[in-house]
Protein backbone atom coordinates (compact mmCIF):
# COMPACT_ATOMS: atom_id res chain seq x y z
CA UNK A 1 0.00 0.00 0.00
CA UNK A 2 2.90 2.52 0.72
CA UNK A 3 3.86 2.76 -2.90
CA UNK A 4 -0.11 4.11 -3.45
CA UNK A 5 0.24 6.32 -0.64
CA UNK A 6 3.37 7.78 -1.87
CA UNK A 7 1.74 8.09 -5.84
CA UNK A 8 -1.55 10.01 -4.18
CA UNK A 9 0.59 12.13 -2.34
CA UNK A 10 2.69 12.98 -5.03
CA UNK A 11 -0.49 13.94 -6.95
CA UNK A 12 -1.88 15.83 -4.35
CA UNK A 13 1.67 17.94 -4.40
CA UNK A 14 1.70 18.38 -8.13
CA UNK A 15 -2.13 19.53 -8.01
CA UNK A 16 -1.00 21.99 -4.69
CA UNK A 17 2.07 23.17 -7.03
CA UNK A 18 -0.14 23.99 -10.04
CA UNK A 19 -2.91 26.04 -8.25
CA UNK A 20 -0.14 27.95 -7.00
CA UNK A 21 1.35 28.29 -9.93
CA UNK A 22 -1.77 28.97 -12.36
CA UNK A 23 -1.37 31.77 -15.02
CA UNK A 24 -2.22 34.89 -14.41
CA UNK A 25 -4.80 33.95 -17.84
CA UNK A 26 -6.93 32.24 -15.70
CA UNK A 27 -8.24 35.88 -14.27
CA UNK A 28 -9.52 36.89 -17.32
CA UNK A 29 -12.20 33.85 -17.16
CA UNK A 30 -13.17 35.39 -14.03
CA UNK A 31 -13.54 38.37 -14.39
CA UNK A 32 -15.81 37.90 -17.81
CA UNK A 33 -18.13 36.29 -15.87
CA UNK A 34 -18.40 38.52 -13.14
CA UNK A 35 -19.04 41.51 -15.72
CA UNK A 36 -21.08 39.39 -18.92
CA UNK A 37 -17.95 39.84 -21.04
CA UNK A 38 -18.05 43.17 -20.78
CA UNK A 39 -14.69 43.46 -19.25
CA UNK A 40 -12.09 41.29 -19.88
CA UNK A 41 -8.44 40.70 -18.23
CA UNK A 42 -5.28 40.69 -21.28
CA UNK A 43 -1.87 40.30 -22.47
CA UNK A 44 -1.49 38.79 -18.80
CA UNK A 45 2.18 38.03 -17.17
CA UNK A 46 2.57 36.28 -14.17
CA UNK A 47 0.14 33.67 -11.90
CA UNK A 48 -3.54 34.50 -10.90
CA UNK A 49 -2.41 35.30 -7.40
CA UNK A 50 0.09 37.59 -8.16
CA UNK A 51 0.43 39.14 -11.39
CA UNK A 52 -0.21 42.12 -14.30
CA UNK A 53 -1.94 42.61 -17.33
CA UNK A 54 -4.70 45.36 -19.21
CA UNK A 55 -7.74 45.90 -18.29
CA UNK A 56 -10.32 45.90 -21.67
CA UNK A 57 -13.47 47.42 -21.68
CA UNK A 58 -15.83 46.23 -24.54
CA UNK A 59 -17.12 46.51 -26.91
CA UNK A 60 -14.25 49.58 -27.94
CA UNK A 61 -10.99 47.72 -26.12
CA UNK A 62 -9.86 50.64 -24.56
CA UNK A 63 -7.02 49.06 -22.30
CA UNK A 64 -5.81 50.36 -18.92
CA UNK A 65 -2.61 48.63 -17.75
CA UNK A 66 -2.74 46.99 -14.31
CA UNK A 67 -1.64 44.91 -11.21
CA UNK A 68 -3.22 42.81 -9.07
CA UNK A 69 -2.77 40.47 -6.08
CA UNK A 70 -5.23 38.10 -4.84
CA UNK A 71 -6.48 35.96 -1.92
CA UNK A 72 -6.69 32.32 -2.53
CA UNK A 73 -9.75 31.33 -0.56
CA UNK A 74 -12.47 34.00 -2.29
CA UNK A 75 -11.36 32.85 -5.79
CA UNK A 76 -12.00 28.92 -5.06
CA UNK A 77 -15.21 30.14 -3.62
CA UNK A 78 -15.99 31.81 -7.27
CA UNK A 79 -15.50 35.30 -5.83
CA UNK A 80 -11.99 37.35 -6.41
CA UNK A 81 -10.49 39.91 -3.07
CA UNK A 82 -7.24 41.29 -2.92
CA UNK A 83 -5.62 44.61 -4.31
CA UNK A 84 -4.78 46.24 -7.52
CA UNK A 85 -3.27 49.55 -8.99
CA UNK A 86 -4.65 50.63 -12.78
CA UNK A 87 -2.97 53.04 -14.75
CA UNK A 88 -1.20 55.38 -11.56
CA UNK A 89 1.30 52.51 -9.73
CA UNK A 90 1.20 54.62 -6.86
CA UNK A 91 -2.67 54.34 -5.48
CA UNK A 92 -3.55 50.54 -4.52
CA UNK A 93 -7.24 49.78 -4.20
CA UNK A 94 -8.61 46.96 -2.36
CA UNK A 95 -11.88 44.97 -3.37
CA UNK A 96 -13.94 41.84 -2.85
CA UNK A 97 -16.26 40.68 -5.45
CA UNK A 98 -18.97 37.84 -4.95
CA UNK A 99 -21.42 37.34 -6.98
CA UNK A 100 -23.94 40.40 -7.69
CA UNK A 101 -21.84 41.96 -4.01
CA UNK A 102 -18.69 44.41 -4.02
CA UNK A 103 -16.51 46.35 -1.91
CA UNK A 104 -13.46 48.46 -3.28
CA UNK A 105 -11.86 50.82 -1.01
CA UNK A 106 -9.66 53.93 -2.39
CA UNK A 107 -9.62 53.22 -6.43
CA UNK A 108 -8.99 55.55 -8.48
CA UNK A 109 -8.85 55.57 -12.61
CA UNK A 110 -9.16 57.66 -15.57
CA UNK A 111 -10.87 56.23 -18.95
CA UNK A 112 -12.37 57.95 -22.28
CA UNK A 113 -15.88 58.80 -21.21
CA UNK A 114 -17.75 56.96 -24.41
CA UNK A 115 -16.30 54.09 -23.74
CA UNK A 116 -17.13 53.24 -20.24
CA UNK A 117 -20.84 54.50 -21.12
CA UNK A 118 -20.64 51.92 -23.74
CA UNK A 119 -19.45 49.40 -21.29
CA UNK A 120 -21.96 49.67 -19.06
CA UNK A 121 -24.79 49.49 -21.16
CA UNK A 122 -25.86 53.14 -21.30
CA UNK A 123 -28.22 54.02 -24.05
CA UNK A 124 -26.36 55.91 -27.48
CA UNK A 125 -27.73 59.07 -27.43
CA UNK A 126 -25.85 59.44 -23.65
CA UNK A 127 -23.04 57.16 -24.95
CA UNK A 128 -21.82 58.76 -28.02
CA UNK A 129 -19.91 61.41 -26.07
CA UNK A 130 -16.12 62.56 -25.98
CA UNK A 131 -13.84 63.66 -22.76
CA UNK A 132 -12.58 61.82 -20.00
CA UNK A 133 -14.18 60.20 -17.26
CA UNK A 134 -11.72 60.33 -14.02
CA UNK A 135 -13.53 57.84 -10.90
CA UNK A 136 -12.04 58.55 -7.37
CA UNK A 137 -13.38 56.39 -4.96
CA UNK A 138 -13.01 56.25 -1.37
CA UNK A 139 -15.27 53.51 -0.80
CA UNK A 140 -17.86 51.97 -2.80
CA UNK A 141 -19.98 49.02 -1.94
CA UNK A 142 -22.90 46.94 -2.75
CA UNK A 143 -24.05 44.27 0.30
CA UNK A 144 -27.58 42.68 -0.96
CA UNK A 145 -29.96 45.00 -0.81
CA UNK A 146 -27.86 47.94 0.53
CA UNK A 147 -25.40 50.55 -1.71
CA UNK A 148 -22.71 52.51 -0.10
CA UNK A 149 -20.37 55.05 -1.72
CA UNK A 150 -17.89 58.03 -0.86
CA UNK A 151 -17.00 59.04 -4.72
CA UNK A 152 -16.48 61.41 -7.01
CA UNK A 153 -17.29 61.55 -10.75
CA UNK A 154 -15.36 64.06 -13.19
CA UNK A 155 -15.95 64.38 -16.70
CA UNK A 156 -13.50 66.81 -18.03
CA UNK A 157 -13.72 68.20 -21.81
CA UNK A 158 -17.21 67.14 -21.94
CA UNK A 159 -19.20 66.86 -24.98
CA UNK A 160 -22.35 65.28 -25.70
CA UNK A 161 -24.05 64.42 -28.60
CA UNK A 162 -27.39 66.27 -29.44
CA UNK A 163 -30.01 64.19 -30.93
CA UNK A 164 -31.95 65.50 -33.90
CA UNK A 165 -29.85 68.53 -34.94
CA UNK A 166 -27.17 65.82 -35.46
CA UNK A 167 -24.46 68.27 -33.76
CA UNK A 168 -22.74 67.93 -30.29
CA UNK A 169 -23.21 70.00 -27.07
CA UNK A 170 -19.91 71.11 -24.98
CA UNK A 171 -20.70 70.73 -21.59
CA UNK A 172 -17.93 71.63 -20.08
CA UNK A 173 -16.18 70.12 -16.88
CA UNK A 174 -19.41 67.87 -15.02
CA UNK A 175 -18.89 66.81 -11.55
CA UNK A 176 -20.84 63.72 -10.05
CA UNK A 177 -20.69 63.49 -6.25
CA UNK A 178 -21.99 60.32 -4.10
CA UNK A 179 -22.13 60.06 -0.58
CA UNK A 180 -24.46 57.71 1.58
CA UNK A 181 -25.89 54.46 2.31
CA UNK A 182 -29.14 52.48 1.83
CA UNK A 183 -31.11 50.80 -1.09
CA UNK A 184 -30.98 54.06 -3.30
CA UNK A 185 -27.76 56.44 -3.01
CA UNK A 186 -28.16 59.90 -4.23
CA UNK A 187 -25.12 62.19 -6.05
CA UNK A 188 -25.20 65.65 -7.10
CA UNK A 189 -24.57 66.76 -10.46
CA UNK A 190 -23.09 70.01 -11.70
CA UNK A 191 -21.19 71.56 -14.18
CA UNK A 192 -18.87 74.31 -14.67
CA UNK A 193 -18.10 76.47 -18.25
CA UNK A 194 -19.27 74.65 -21.67
CA UNK A 195 -22.66 75.42 -23.55
CA UNK A 196 -24.95 74.78 -20.97
CA UNK A 197 -25.98 74.91 -17.14
CA UNK A 198 -26.51 71.70 -15.52
CA UNK A 199 -27.47 70.93 -11.46
CA UNK A 200 -29.48 68.09 -10.35
CA UNK A 201 -29.20 64.37 -9.20
CA UNK A 202 -28.18 61.25 -10.35
CA UNK A 203 -30.08 58.29 -8.19
CA UNK A 204 -28.59 54.66 -7.74
CA UNK A 205 -30.41 52.03 -6.87
CA UNK A 206 -28.92 48.56 -5.54
CA UNK A 207 -31.36 46.89 -8.16
CA UNK A 208 -28.95 48.21 -10.85
CA UNK A 209 -30.90 50.88 -11.94
CA UNK A 210 -30.44 54.96 -11.99
CA UNK A 211 -32.25 58.11 -12.53
CA UNK A 212 -30.86 61.10 -13.81
CA UNK A 213 -32.91 63.89 -12.61
CA UNK A 214 -31.57 67.62 -13.91
CA UNK A 215 -32.32 70.82 -15.42
CA UNK A 216 -30.53 71.84 -18.24
CA UNK A 217 -30.35 75.52 -19.50
CA UNK A 218 -28.43 77.07 -22.59
CA UNK A 219 -25.71 79.66 -21.08
CA UNK A 220 -26.34 83.29 -21.56
CA UNK A 221 -24.68 84.94 -24.47
CA UNK A 222 -24.88 82.02 -26.81
CA UNK A 223 -25.31 83.35 -30.35
CA UNK A 224 -28.94 82.92 -31.04
CA UNK A 225 -28.52 80.28 -33.65
CA UNK A 226 -26.64 78.34 -31.96
CA UNK A 227 -29.33 78.76 -28.64
CA UNK A 228 -31.82 77.26 -30.68
CA UNK A 229 -30.09 74.44 -31.66
CA UNK A 230 -28.97 73.48 -28.35
CA UNK A 231 -33.09 74.04 -27.43
CA UNK A 232 -34.22 72.29 -30.22
CA UNK A 233 -32.00 68.72 -28.79
CA UNK A 234 -33.06 69.71 -24.79
CA UNK A 235 -36.58 69.81 -25.67
CA UNK A 236 -36.35 66.08 -27.22
CA UNK A 237 -35.13 64.17 -24.21
CA UNK A 238 -36.93 67.25 -21.25
CA UNK A 239 -39.58 69.46 -20.39
CA UNK A 240 -39.29 72.61 -20.99
CA UNK A 241 -39.73 74.56 -17.74
CA UNK A 242 -40.99 77.82 -18.45
CA UNK A 243 -37.44 80.10 -17.54
CA UNK A 244 -35.90 79.27 -20.37
CA UNK A 245 -33.68 75.34 -19.24
CA UNK A 246 -35.31 72.13 -19.94
CA UNK A 247 -35.98 69.44 -16.74
CA UNK A 248 -34.41 66.15 -17.92
CA UNK A 249 -35.78 62.68 -15.83
CA UNK A 250 -33.79 59.95 -17.51
CA UNK A 251 -33.99 56.51 -16.26
CA UNK A 252 -30.91 53.95 -16.96
CA UNK A 253 -31.04 50.55 -16.56
CA UNK A 254 -27.09 49.81 -16.10
CA UNK A 255 -26.89 45.93 -17.44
Amino acid sequence: MRPWLGVGAGAILLAAALIIEAPASLLDRRVADLTDGRIRVTAATGTVWRGAGELALLPDDVRVPIAWRLEPMPLLRGGLAGSLTAGDANRRATFAVEQENFVVHDFAIALPAASVLRTAGIPDALANAAGTLTLDAADLARRGDRLEARANLLWTDAVLAAPVTGGRIALGEVRLAAAGSGSEVPATLSNSGGEVDIAGSLLFSARGTAQIDARIKPRPGLAADRNEAIAAALSNIGRADGAGGYRVVWPLALR
